[in-house]
């Protein structure tokens, strides 16, 4: 009974404290017609008819209602379904109107009225209404609104504000129509009409047309100036369009030819069937060949390195000892130095002892420093190679001629022209994706890259000797491209390797991977663990005059 008691009251403080995503609604309102029928007296008579499209369970629909002024007050708010009474909960301006249903498409009628919504001059009498503003939270797909004056008659002026403004047609009998089409969500939209003060009972002061005409005229002259200023800056626009697709077009023709250009004459100047020359380290040559990208295997691989060269003696399987440092580069005394200094007692490591010092915590952060420092001096080791052009003049100017486009981005929308906003940000991308991507290399560089997809495509090495075979084979664990480490795994699968002190071969490497390989992979795995779980994510009335409003659903 306590567990019940518990389980409901939690959920009454969901409901309570999170009421818009407990009670949330698929729908959208599919066409809404709104006819406001000015009186004599200056009441307004209003007639809604929304029409929604619901998805799933529903329990009715909401209004929002804001006057303008204290003058101006909303009442006899009612709501109909094909004329039948449905009950309304009024909440100060926040109206539920009560209709249930499941997966529907229904029509509700409302009606109120606005007292005072007119004001009578001696001139005309004005009726300057917001059906709706930014506090709506909810598309109208099809809005239309009709201003009825009390008599025909054609003394009328007639405009609209923000997504109202410019829509106003007027009849011979003086009723004005908006018709609004789609409004989005979070916009305002007052309309105003005028009609001739005889069509009122009440009598007043001062006069309005003047007003009107002036603020119809501004409405003139800046959709002119608007419409303007639009036609120049489409018509630059283009211009500018076309001319920086061309000049992308021409950067990135340029930029394939030239690759293919130096592809060939690398072709030309390499051996067709040696091994790949060691250049770089094998680590450097691994971060230069995939952009400085390194896969879980890279410290395997780097370790057996040191082995291959004779700077790191296996002691068993899966413990070694260093016996030489002199003639390390620095991505490999880094290497030595978190390996058996920090991890191991300074002569020698196991696998085991990186599996626990990963696993430990505290350890997490040292562990990412020394790989961070580790891949930081394997990157300078290629930077100092000077394998890629140096294209940072040639990156200015292309993103130079890209920011011509940036002012478009702004003014595209703000004008309306959207297929031109498409274009700018798809050539704005390919500009900025073409200086990420572009990254030329020296002739010298082509070569190594290409002999190493050679060894991919043709990974016969039976020719070559077994020391450059190991490092093929070191190069294909650091890579996890078992195209470059498949074939020799499979050749030397039934070798029994020599675990001697004094001599390395490729069997007893092979048997070194396949031993050490999962360790140090929950090794990295631990330590990037506590890095990821740690990361966070961080994260009054509309109208012209006041008033305002909006639709909803519950």
């Amino acid at each position: 009974m306590n567990g019940l008691k518990i389980t409901m009251t939690v959920l009454l403080g969901v409901l309570f404290l999170l009421p818009g995503q407990a009670l949330a609604v698929d729908f959208s309102i599919e066409r809404s017609v709104i006819d406001a029928e000015v009186q004599e007296s200056g009441d307004v008579f209003v007639t809604e008819n929304h029409t929604y499209e619901f998805d799933g369970e529903f329990n009715g629909i909401t209004r929002s209602l804001i006057s303008k002024n204290d003058q101006q007050a909303i009442t006899d708010v009612q709501a109909f379904e094909d004329r039948e009474s449905l009950n309304v909960e009024a909440d100060d301006n926040f109206y539920r109107i009560y209709r249930g249903g499941e997966d529907e498409t229904v029509t509700i009628t409302l009606t109120y009225v606005i007292e005072n919504g007119v004001r009578v001059y001696e001139d005309m009498g004005e009726f300057f209404w917001p059906f709706f503003s930014e506090e709506n939270e909810s598309d109208y797909e099809n809005m239309v609104i009709t201003l009825t004056p009390p008599a025909p008659t054609d003394d009328v002026l007639a405009l609209g504000y923000d997504e109202a403004e410019g829509a106003a047609d007027t009849d011979t009998s003086g009723i004005v129509t908006f018709d609004l089409g789609h409004v989005s969500e979070g916009e305002n939209g007052d309309v105003r009409a005028a009609w001739n003060a005889g069509v009122f009972a009440a009598e007043g002061t001062g006069e309005i047309r003047s007003e009107l005409m002036t603020a119809l005229e501004t409405q003139k002259e800046e959709a002119a100036a608007f419409a303007e200023t639009r036609g120049w800056i489409m018509n630059i626009g283009i211009v500018i369009l076309v001319l920086e697709a061309i000049l992308l077009a021409v950067l990135c023709i340029k930029a394939w030819i030239r690759a293919r250009r130096v592809k060939r004459e690398a072709d030309e100047k390499l051996s067709p069937d040696g091994p790949p020359r060691e250049i770089l380290s094998l680590m450097g040559t691994i971060s230069f060949n995939y952009y400085h990208m390194m896969t879980g295997q890279a410290v395997n691989a780097a370790l057996l390195e040191l082995v291959r060269k004779g700077h790191v003696l296996q002691e068993t399987e899966r413990e070694f000892r260093i016996v030489n440092k002199n003639g390390l580069l620095d991505h490999e005394r880094i290497l030595v130095e978190w390996l058996f200094d920090t991890i191991g007692n300074g002569e020698t490591f196991t696998v085991e002892q990186v599996e626990a010092f990963a696993k430990k915590e505290s350890n997490q952060k040292i562990y990412q420093d020394y790989e961070a420092k580790w891949h930081a001096a394997i990157k300078e080791e290629v930077e100092a190679a000077q394998f890629n052009k140096d294209i940072s003049t040639h990156r200015k100017i292309v993103m130079a001629a890209a920011a011509v486009l940036l002012p478009f981005l702004v003014l595209f929308p703000m004008f309306d022209l959207l297929p031109g906003l498409f274009f700018a940000v798809l050539l704005v991308g390919g500009f900025v994706t073409y200086v990420l991507a572009y990254h030329p290399r020296t002739l010298e560089g082509v070569m190594i890259n290409r002999e190493w997809q050679r060894v991919k495509k043709h990974p016969d090495t039976d020719h070559w000797t077994e020391d450059d075979q190991m490092r093929v084979y070191l190069y294909g664990i650091g890579t996890k491209d078992e195209k470059i480490s498949g074939p020799i795994e499979k050749k030397f699968a039934g070798f029994n390797p020599s675990m001697n002190h004094g001599s390395m071969d490729v069997a007893t490497l092979l048997l070194l991977s396949v031993a050490i390989s999962p360790g140090f992979e929950s090794a990295n795995a631990q330590a990037s663990s506590t890095s990821a779980s740690s990361s966070t994510s961080t994260g009054s009335a509309g109208g012209v005059g006041g008033g305002g409003g909006g639709s909803g659903a519950f």
